[in-house]
């Protein structure tokens, strides 16, 4: 049996078809592959800056449990103490930044800034961007290399009914003293692709006094 002939103009057609179908199909896979890198990225970012949260609620932690075994004389009045040297209380200013010497780490008061938004840039945002050190830590230390990762922790000291205490509550032992809870709040933030992100995290703090009833 005899098939008719193509022309050169079939086959050109033909092999052009079958070209822009590949190249979709390579378009395609290469899109997926795109959004896939751009998902673990996202991912990784995110399991960062939530365990960039979960530092900072622990080292405040860390600073209340320290207090009380340090001012053990007089836990009451001590265990809100502002490392190092107790000469002020957490939460006597409301917007902090942790820091790392290299051996201890330690608290600094941002006094004139407001609450985190690096999308807005609000005030003093900048001094809340973390940096790498040499020793591959991430702190607010001068001369290291600045990240994507911003963490702000807020710290407010309230009693049971949700009320600010005044600032000499804890200079007397009373019950207001022993009631007293540290409300904290961790905020970190960063841009994928120009597209703001954050991770928040807040728990309560007690004293250790009765401490069955919280």
């Amino acid at each position: 049996m005899n098939f008719p002939k193509k022309n050169a103009g079939e086959t050109l057609v033909e092999v052009l078809s079958a070209m822009t179908i590949l190249t979709m199909m390579l378009a395609g896979a290469l899109s997926v592959l795109g959004r896939a890198k751009s998902t673990e990225i996202d991912v990784k970012n995110r399991i960062v800056a939530t365990n960039l949260a979960r530092e900072a609620v622990e080292k405040i932690r860390n600073f209340r449990d320290t207090n009380w075994l340090k001012y053990s004389g007089a836990p009451r009045k001590k265990w809100l103490c502002l490392p190092p040297d107790c000469s002020e209380k957490m939460g006597d200013s409301k917007f902090y930044r942790l820091k790392f010497n290299g051996s201890e780490y330690s608290l600094e008061a941002i006094s004139t800034a407001s609450e985190l938004d690096i999308e807005a840039k609000s005030s003093e945002y900048e001094k809340f961007q973390l940096q790498k050190t040499a020793s591959g830590w991430l702190s607010h230390e001068s001369g290291g290399t600045n990240t994507r990762f911003f963490r702000q922790i807020e710290l407010e000291v309230k009693n049971p009914f949700d009320s600010a205490f005044p600032p000499s509550f804890c200079d007397h032992d009373d019950d207001e003293c022993k009631s007293a809870r540290l409300r904290v709040v961790v905020r970190v933030q960063w841009f994928d692709d120009d597209s703001p992100q954050s991770i928040v995290l807040e728990t309560n703090l007690f004293d250790f006094f009765e401490r069955g009833k919280y």
